[in-house]
């Protein structure tokens, strides 16, 4: 089961006796287990009915699993880094697993989960996991939406792609800038591109975004900026390379359509938004599908720098965007 699993679950009102919140993606974990809670238990009863413990620190952790709530339908019980538990109170939690009182819910939330520990060993097929991955659009998109409508806002549509094609480490992250954004807007109900273009950039997500425009428009100057400040985050250099062999070689693949008179086909395959795709278009259209090609080759000689230790990566990455915007950029000299 999925995070969209277990809100409809919640809005028809079923509950079941025990949870194990999985996966990377430990804000959408925190939030589900927040909103369990709350439907669970009123505020009033939370003080005699809520219990938190966290990992090898949950010596209690049997005797709460036993005990009935006090003045509610319900007790309920959460367990942070699950995974963590010792093999006494892990063996408590699997004899409530095998048999749970009516009276009680169980919210194991364990991260990644690790299959070579105990706890996935003792607990597997004995509850169904709720994996909370990390979100790709149009689940991203639609987590966006209702996020900021939870506050009254409204994203248009070209600023939910823009920030939904950012590489955001996590939803905490895009969270963080989402409630930056909305602060900044003020009483303005929609929040516009030209919000996102003009107020956004609390997360280096924003500055590997701008890096790739301003390689796509050849703009060294802009390009090396945005370098030094991606090292400022404690961006590696080889991630640059990365993020800058993805750039060309899907602008290699829509030049390559545009000669065969079939950008089309070439939206079709990438999968993208016209926002984006408009933007790719209009950088491809710059050079020939050659200049893509030696570009591309330019960036693996650099990851192959790295990987024999001929360079620091970080010295590489910005030697690689200097060469890749030269050589695509007529208005740089090129490399000879």
């Amino acid at each position: 089961m999925d995070y969209n699993g277990l809100k409809k679950e919640l809005q028809q009102g079923r509950i079941r006796p025990a949870y194990l919140f999985t996966g990377k993606e430990d804000f959408l974990a925190e939030v589900g287990v927040k909103e369990l809670t709350t439907q669970l238990l009123s505020d009033d009863e939370r003080e005699l009915n809520l219990n938190v413990f966290y990992g090898r620190d949950a010596d209690r952790l049997p005797d709460a699993l036993m005990s009935p709530p006090v003045f509610a339908a319900r007790r309920v019980v959460v367990v942070r880094h699950a995974q963590d538990l010792s093999p006494k109170q892990l063996e408590g939690v699997v004899q409530y697993l095998k048999k749970p009182p009516a009276d009680g819910c169980l919210i194991l939330w364990a991260g990644e989960l690790d299959k070579r520990k105990q706890f996935h060993k003792r607990t597997d097929g004995l509850l169904e996991p709720v994996n909370c991955s990390k979100l790709k659009d149009p689940d991203l998109s639609r987590w966006m939406v209702e996020y900021t409508s939870a506050q009254n806002k409204k994203l248009d549509d070209d600023a939910i792609v823009r920030l939904a094609t950012l590489d955001w480490p996590g939803l905490r992250e895009l969270a963080n800038e989402l409630d930056r954004l909305m602060l900044l807007v003020g009483e303005k109900q929609q929040i516009t591109i030209e919000d996102v273009e003009e107020l956004g950039g609390g997360s280096f997500a924003f500055e590997r975004w701008a890096l790739g425009d301003a390689v796509g428009a050849g703009d060294l100057a802009k390009a090396l900026q945005t370098v030094d400040n991606l090292q400022t985050w404690t961006i590696k250099g080889t991630q640059i390379i990365n993020d800058l062999f993805r750039l060309l070689r899907q602008l290699w693949l829509v030049r390559y359509h545009i000669d065969k008179r079939t950008t089309d086909e070439a939206k079709k395959t990438l999968g993208l938004k016209d926002f984006v795709f408009g933007k790719l278009l209009r950088q491809a259209q710059r050079c020939p599908q050659s200049a893509f090609e030696d570009a591309i080759l330019l960036v693996l000689e650099a990851d192959l720098n790295i990987k024999r230790g001929l360079r620091p990566d970080n010295l590489e990455a910005s030697l690689v965007v200097t060469d890749v915007v030269r050589l695509l950029s007529p208005t740089q000299p090129r490399k000879k």
